[in-house]
């Protein structure tokens, strides 16, 4: 998980994103 295939790929923004799927659920 240390292959940054794609910039949207970040810890930043996957934990953003995973906070936000927490969230709704």
């Amino acid at each position: 998980m240390t292959t940054p295939r794609r910039d949207t790929y970040t810890p930043e923004t996957l934990l953003s994103v995973a906070v936000q799927v927490f969230n709704q659920r």
